[in-house]
């Protein structure tokens, strides 16, 4: 491919070839993780109620904003610093443990303050069990970070694999006995345990960290992941709050049903997206200097998310009215709406995670926490305005998807006027996939007209027909895609 090609001419096989290394391995593991999910969760949903899934909901709330202050940011700050000492590892090592024992005492302390917000008392007993996370994962996470640093994806991929398929499992096996919402939560810790158990064997023999502690010396590491810290807490409020706001208003059973639906939509983001930007970030940091390549790497991230997501979701909201019931039952219809809504958020959240990865790689982790604090505000006053207008999870769901098509674009506008990120090749391709999806789309509603009796036969039918449609349309009218998919798929 002319990609390619030129890359190597300029001296940069070798780069590549780690890229295409890490899109593999990444790709095996999330095509793993999208096919274990999809049998995972019809699974369980038949075996739990909402409520297991409200409470599950309200825990990883609370572990997604406490998560934060326990990695620091350090994570990014050693994958962005190109020459870190042996000193400086071994400090941010043992302060990240230190941390995540503090958080360990912290979240079972406040316990009872967060089943008093979410006027749920089971949750007292949930969180004393599930706050060991912040005791495991500390241990294996920088060695997860430095094999991302050297674009080595092998192990880690090899390492989650065997946790997900722990988490299966444990999670499935506990349900069919009747342990509820505890059976997610002993499926997250088992799985967090073999991972951090993985990368810590490996990690003690090749950067085993020493009793060296020096927090002048890693003050600059510390600054840097004291802005990605709160960056990652604003983006993580504004991917939150929905179930702060739903949990708090509505309780457990609701928010089971938006958990169900917000877990459906990120499962192709989930599969996809980080097949692109867990390399991304490293190889930006490697070129943070070459605005050149930059732009080159970005246009070819998002042209790859664009191709592949745009289809998936305009498939999910065509066909979620006919799978829902057949997958998972009549009573989870409610799922539907909230379903097909947050898909068509997920078309402009697709396209900005390599955003990040810029800004970090070049060491702006201070303007990705300003973009993020700027989304977050324009979030929270579209919650509280869906909430006074509709009151129900229908609302909240369209709240959240209008403040990301009103915050996004200019978003990407910056990008372009300050750090010279080029949208022109982007917008043309953008727009090509939108026709192409909306193609897709109008054939797939079209099967609807046949009026036929089966309603597996018609979502299989809808299905075959809306990939054809696209693979079509794609094959002849954007060659270009097919070479660039075929380049990761065979070299």
């Amino acid at each position: 491919m002319e990609f390619y090609e030129s890359a190597k001419s300029a001296g940069e096989a070798p780069l590549n070839d780690k890229i295409i290394s890490g899109v593999k391995w990444t790709a095996l593991f999330a095509i793993l993780g999208h096919f274990v999910s999809l049998i995972k969760t019809p699974i369980l949903v038949r075996l739990l109620n909402p409520a297991d899934f409200g409470l599950m909901g309200m825990l990883l709330t609370v572990m997604a904003f406490t998560s934060p202050i326990t990695e620091m940011g350090i994570g990014s700050a050693i994958i962005q610093k190109q020459d870190i000492s042996k000193i400086q590892l071994s400090t941010l090592y043992w302060l990240n443990i230190l941390v995540g024992i503090v958080m360990f005492i912290v979240v079972i302390s406040i316990s009872p303050l967060i089943a008093d917000f979410y006027e749920e008392q089971r949750l007292v007993d949930l969180l004393h069990l599930f706050a060991f996370m912040f005791l495991i994962i500390p241990f294996g996470s920088q060695f997860e970070k430095l094999m991302d640093k050297e674009l080595n994806f092998g192990l880690p991929v090899q390492a989650k694999t065997v946790a997900l398929f722990a988490n299966f499992s444990i999670s499935v096996t506990l349900a069919l006995f009747g342990y509820g919402v505890y059976s997610l939560i002993y499926g997250r810790l088992g799985s967090s345990f073999i991972s951090s158990f993985i990368f810590t064997t490996w990690g003690m023999k090749h950067h085993k960290p020493s009793l060296l502690f020096s927090i002048e010396e890693s003050k600059s590491l510390l600054v840097f992941g004291a802005y990605q810290m709160s960056e990652r807490f604003i983006k993580i409020l504004s991917t939150n709050i929905d179930k702060l706001f739903i949990g708090r208003f509505f309780g457990a059973e609701v928010l089971g049903y938006y958990t169900v639906a917000h877990a459906l939509v990120i499962i192709p983001m989930m599969t996809l997206n980080p097949i692109i930007t867990k390399v991304t970030f490293p190889v930006f940091s490697m070129i943070q200097k070459d605005i050149g390549k930059i732009n080159k790497y970005f246009t070819l991230a998002i042209k790859v998310l664009l191709t592949l997501n745009f289809p998936i979701y305009g498939g999910l909201i065509m066909t979620s009215s006919i799978f829902v019931p057949i997958i998972f039952g009549e009573a989870w219809l409610p799922v539907v709406p909230v379903l097909q809504v947050l898909s068509m958020g997920a078309l402009i959240w697709t396209i900005s995670n390599p955003v990040g990865s810029v800004l970090l790689a070049k060491g702006r982790a201070d303007v990705s926490f300003m973009l993020n604090l700027f989304r977050a505000v324009v979030l929270v006053g579209m919650l509280v305005l869906a909430y006074w207008i509709g009151r129900s999870i229908l609302s909240i769901a369209i709240g959240i998807v209008v403040s990301r098509y009103v915050t996004d674009p200019f978003i990407h506008l910056y990008m372009n006027k300050y750090f010279g990120i080029n949208y022109r090749e982007i917008i043309k391709h953008l727009m090509k996939i939108v026709l192409f999806t909306a193609l897709m789309s109008l054939g797939v509603f079209s099967v609807g007209f046949l009026n036929l009796n089966d309603a597996v036969y018609e979502l299989i039918l809808k299905v075959c027909l809306g990939c054809f449609i696209y693979s079509a349309l794609l094959a002849v009218f954007d060659t270009d895609s097919f070479k660039l998919l075929r380049t990761f798929l065979n070299k």
